[in-house]
């Protein structure tokens, strides 16, 4: 168990390793992308606009502890959550539009002024050379555009706008500095502050409030300064910190100011509502002594009063009454003489009857009466002359009643028509009466409501003193505690950090894509690869060559390609004594596709065979694309399968060429059926007359990966070679290959590593710089290999 942990602990060790010395052999990739990095954090430091932090603190006096607190509600918690919510809703208020929009408002910022640098344009806060005025009655102004004003002398400016439309209204034309201009309903007035330069340009932006109040909205940050405290902060960022100390400095007065506004606000609204009700109560009481001024002046009974009316009707009432008992005492007059009556009669002026004919003749009648009565007993009837004066008496008498009769009927009448004249001012005077009740009950109506106005009107007054009282002496719920000011430094850009993103970047991107592109490389490139997708023996490396012709080991004998051919050639003879006595005769040279230098491996290793005395045979096999003929400029219809088809004899396609020892027989025509002359009886004989005439047989075969021509000839052949080629074979490849070895398709494989670049294989596994088992070839050895000074940038980077 300890064993296995060990190993594991090794593996992850070397796995480590490979990753280190695979990322430090492009050391380069490492370098120019951490140059380029900590350019671009340079570039980024010096052109990007610093933004600096401005803040100020305001005390809020509104959760100071009262001490009439509601017990309830601290026990329950409930004054706690109020309290959350309100701050909650405060802070929400002070960053509202109409407090921002406010601030804004206070402020010169109708424009704002520029200057264009080479790399970026920067604001003239409060030091442009000249004012753009606006005209606020202004039909349409260019909001938000960008007008570049260039001055040339101190009196005259040119215009330009960006926006085609502005450009057209603008126009080619000159203006003078402080005349007033209207150019389509943009009314303004652009003024020179201070002495400006000929042709010095100063772009102007005219702002769009509600654009503004926005922005500014969105960067206005408002926070407690501390959990539980009653001080806030307000912050916001910006290019340039005396224009955002204005700003806070403008916002936080607004606060102040509106928090006693607000506080005012019930007193305001008191007084206007009470100078609204006076306005009202003393027109309604204007309007109600109006009223009862007209009435006094339409019913002038009313000055006399209801009391003098009864009176006239009373005594109308005591006229009446006696004109109805004077009637009455007519009647019994009437009735009295009509029915001789013997009783002592009642005398008018008894009953208040004012007649003195009437009294007279009543008098004059009852006297007669009372003679005759007193002459009429039994002794003077008896008289002659006695009953000749009662005659005359009686006529008298008679005569009198007429006269009384007549005389009553003239007074009643009179007394009637007294009577009724006396009812219709009685009537009269009534119908008067009623009027006047009502227009005096009216009137009464209008004297109490006009004493209630009165009265409302003096209490109106007094609370109207209150209210303005209790407005004087109103205090902000905020007191602002400090002055705007610079937090620190700028907070963007951030200097170290960019330079520490940049390391990080610089290193990482390129360590990570070198990474990235080893774990998903498709290609075999290292011999930890090799051995990971394939068990079969490495039998040698071949380096890379950059020589234009094939035949390496004629040309550069002593050179370090020669010799990997010939460590091959010495492993060959090993390798096969491994199984046997018998050293391998033929040796079939295959891979996975086609272009991963199994003829260049072939013609090379024949040549060292060859060298070493060994009658040697190359045998191109592959028929599908026959290579060898063009590099040894021999015919291609005198080879393998015009041999096979029968069309040539054995000596015809073995042909001598370039040193003693080395035979070719090239792959000849492509045939239709390649696959068929190698299965055939001929190819069999051949081989075995090939074995009986050569020590060496060098089979080029197609490639076992795409054809099924290799699988044919590995039958006939002692050792398979199968060549890898760095950058070239796929790793999907070499697992398939693997496969056929452990199905027993392939006896006795071995694999040669070509085309190697030993700098991309050079992280550990003991082969230095040289090329085979750890010689230490490369380090001047090797006479043959070209030397070539190599420019400063290649020898720098490494590169070849």
């Amino acid at each position: 168990m300890g064993e296995l942990e060990g190993n594991k602990g090794k593996s992850e060790i070397d796995d480590f390793k490979k990753i280190v010395l695979i990322i430090l052999g492009k050391w380069y990739w490492v370098v120019a992308s951490l140059v380029i990095a900590l350019i671009v954090a340079y570039l980024i430091n010096r052109y990007t606009t610093p933004i600096y932090n401005v803040a100020t603190t305001i005390l809020s006096k509104k959760y100071e502890r009262q001490s009439s607190r509601n017990a309830i509600d601290v026990i329950q918690g409930g004054e706690y959550f109020s309290t959350i919510k309100d701050i909650n809703r405060e802070i929400t208020v002070l960053r509202s539009y109409s407090i921002v929009s406010e601030a804004i408002r206070r402020l010169p910022w109708d424009v704002f002024y520029y200057k264009e640098g080479n790399v970026k344009t920067s604001e003239l806060y409060r030091s442009s050379p000249i004012e753009v005025v606006v005209d606020t009655s202004s039909a349409m102004a260019p909001h938000g555009l960008n007008i570049r004003c260039v001055i040339r002398n101190s009196r005259e400016y040119e215009l330009e706008a960006e926006d085609e439309d502005w450009k057209r209204r603008l126009g080619n034309r000159k203006y003078q500095f402080a005349n007033s201009y209207d150019i389509e309903g943009f009314k303004f007035v652009i003024n020179n502050k201070s002495n400006v330069r000929e042709e010095q340009m100063i772009i102007f932006k005219v702002n769009n409030m509600s654009s503004l109040v926005s922005q500014y909205r969105g960067k206005l940050n408002v926070g407690w300064v501390a959990k539980g405290s009653a001080v806030l902060r307000l912050s916001v960022t910006g290019e340039y910190p005396e224009k955002e100390k204005d700003f806070l400095s403008s916002i936080s007065q607004v606060i102040v100011e509106k928090s006693v506004i607000d506080k005012n606000g019930m007193a305001v609204k008191t007084i206007a509502f009470i100078d609204e009700q006076l306005d009202h109560i003393s027109d309604s009481m204007q309007v109600l002594g109006n009223t009862m001024q007209a009435l006094k002046l339409e019913n002038r009974n009313l000055t006399l009063g209801s009391q003098q009316l009864f009176a006239k009707i009373n005594e109308l009432e005591e006229k009446k009454y006696q004109l109805v008992l004077t009637n009455q005492y007519l009647d019994y007059l009437d009735s009295y003489i009509k029915s001789k009556g013997e009783g002592e009669v009642i005398a008018p002026n008894t009953i208040g009857v004012e007649s003195g004919l009437l009294d007279n003749l009543v008098t004059e009648y009852v006297k007669l009466r009372m003679e005759y009565k007193v002459e009429s007993n039994d002794l003077v009837r008896k008289s002659p002359l006695f009953n000749l004066e009662q005659q005359g008496k009686v006529e008298l008498i008679r005569e009198m009643e007429e006269s009384i009769l007549e005389s009553l009927e003239n007074i009643r009448a009179t007394n009637n028509l007294s009577i009724r004249e006396i009812n219709d001012k009685i009537n009269m005077l009534v119908g008067s009466i009623q009027n006047l009740l009502k227009e005096e009950r009216e009137f009464v109506d209008y004297r109490r409501i006009y004493s209630l106005n009165e009265e409302f009107y003096n209490i109106l007054l007094q609370k109207k003193a209150e209210a303005a009282i209790a407005q004087a002496g109103q205090e902000s719920d905020y007191e602002i505690l400090d002055t705007p000011r610079r937090m620190g430094g700028a907070i963007v850009p951030k200097t170290n950090r960019n330079y520490t993103m940049a390391i990080v970047i610089g290193l990482g991107v390129p360590i990570a894509i070198i990474y990235l592109i080893n774990f998903f490389n498709p290609y075999i490139n290292t011999k930890e690869d090799l051995e990971k997708h394939i068990s079969l023996p490495l039998l040698g490396m071949v380096g890379h060559s950059k020589e234009p012709y094939p035949l390496i080991v004629k040309n550069r004998p002593k050179s370090s390609l020669a010799e990997s051919f010939r460590n091959i050639r010495a492993n060959l003879q090993y390798f096969h004594m491994e199984d046997g006595d018998r050293e391998a005769q033929n040796i079939l040279i295959t891979s996975s596709i086609s272009g991963e230098g199994k003829t260049f491996c072939s013609i090379n290793l024949a040549y060292v065979f060859a060298l070493s005395g060994k009658k040697t045979l190359i045998l191109g096999a592959d028929m599908r694309k026959p290579t060898l003929n063009k590099f040894f400029k021999i015919k291609a219809n005198e080879g393998l399968s015009n041999y096979l088809a029968g069309m040539c004899k054995y000596e015809e396609v073995v042909h001598q060429k370039v040193i003693d020892n080395l035979f070719i027989m090239h792959s000849g025509s492509v045939p239709p059926n390649p696959s068929e002359l190698l299965m055939g009886k001929e190819m069999e004989q051949l081989m075995g007359r090939l074995r009986e005439d050569f020590d060496i047989i060098i089979v080029d075969s197609p490639p076992i990966g795409l054809v099924s021509d290799s699988l044919e000839l590995v039958k006939m052949v002692d050792v398979s070679l199968v060549i890898v080629r760095q950058g070239k074979t796929q790793k999907v490849a070499l697992d398939n290959l693997d496969r056929m070895h452990k199905e027993g398709k392939l006896p006795h494989p071995a694999v040669v590593f070509n085309d190697i670049d030993f700098k991309r294989l050079n992280y550990g596994y003991g082969y230095g710089n040289g090329y085979g088992y750890g010689y230490g070839y490369g380090y001047g050895y090797f006479k043959d290999d070209p030397f070539e000074k190599k420019p400063l940038w290649k020898r720098i980077f490494n590169r070849e």
